[in-house]
């Protein structure tokens, strides 16, 4: 059974996971929901029961959570490792979720538990650039 099958089968997820257009998010988001779920011990039909308060208490020890497991340097993650950069992903799947049962956070609050982003030092090549690199390999001309 793939992820998207079993989260759809809770009453919870039926309606929200079928009003995604796209694949990549529904299997995105059902991977969000269930990591999530799995961690507090609960299934999303017992989630979207849960209280407000404790809906934000839990997502912060999410947060931390993911924070404490993840890379905090830049370049690509090895398989198994999780960047900083990828929790706000990881939340968007719960939120979503919560949004689609009109279940309002203060994620602006819950957002001052992120990590800071990291970034590397690659760049893009300027326009400039790639002229100079061009005209010295004799491969454009004016």
């Amino acid at each position: 059974m793939n992820i998207i099958t079993a989260v759809s089968q809770y009453e919870s997820c039926k309606l929200w996971i079928d009003g995604f257009r796209s694949d990549s998010t529904k299997r995105a988001y059902s991977v969000h929901i269930s990591l999530f779920c799995k961690f507090h011990n609960i299934n999303p039909d017992e989630l979207v029961k849960i209280k407000p308060d404790k809906l934000k208490d839990m997502t912060i020890n999410y947060i931390l959570e993911l924070r404490k497991k993840s890379k905090n340097t830049a370049g690509k993650p090895k398989t198994g490792e999780m960047s900083v950069n990828s929790i706000k992903q990881y939340l968007a799947g719960i939120k979503s979720l919560l949004d689609e049962h009109e279940i309002n956070l203060p994620w602006k609050k819950i957002a001052r538990y992120y990590p800071e982003e990291v970034t590397n030092e690659y760049r893009s090549y300027t326009r400039q650039e790639i002229l100079k690199l061009l005209f010295s390999l004799g491969l454009f001309q004016l």
